[in-house]
C-alpha cells in the first residue's frame, strides 16, 4: 500500500493512510470529531520557536484520544516533541524515539521518556 502524501486544510477530516504535511508557519491539532479525527491549525504561541511544533500535535492527540496515542519522535534540533511524549507516556499511549547516537543533535532523544 503507497501513503498518500496531503497538504491539508484546516479542519480536513484525517485518513489512514495518508502523510499529512503541516503548512509552514502552523501549529497543527488533532482533534475528536463525530466522524472521526481531524486537522486543525492555530497561529504560533509569542517566542515560540519551533514551528509547526510536535508538542502541540502530540498533546492535542493525547486530549482527544488518551491512551490509544502513539507518538514517534524522530530527531531534529532543540527539545521539540519531548513534552508531547511525556504526554502520551502519561496518558498510557506507546512511545517511540530515535536513538540518541544515531542523530546529529543528541540533546533531544536523550530527554525522551
Amino acid at each position: 500500500m503507497k501513503a498518500a502524501l496531503v497538504v491539508p486544510v484546516n479542519g480536513q477530516a484525517l485518513n489512514t493512510g495518508n502523510i499529512y504535511v503541516v503548512p509552514s508557519g502552523k501549529n497543527a491539532m488533532i482533534v475528536k470529531g463525530a466522524l472521526g479525527p481531524t486537522l486543525t491549525f492555530s497561529d504560533p504561541k509569542p517566542g515560540q520557536s519551533q514551528i509547526p511544533s510536535s508538542d502541540e500535535l502530540m498533546l492535542s492527540a493525547v486530549r482527544s484520544y488518551g491512551e490509544s496515542v502513539c507518538g514517534i519522535l524522530l530527531a531534529g534540533f532543540g527539545s521539540d516533541g519531548v513534552k508531547g511524549l511525556d504526554g502520551i507516556s502519561r496518558a498510557g499511549g506507546v512511545t517511540m524515539a530515535q536513538e540518541p547516537s544515531s542523530t546529529l543533535d543528541t540533546s533531544c532523544s536523550s530527554k525522551c521518556p
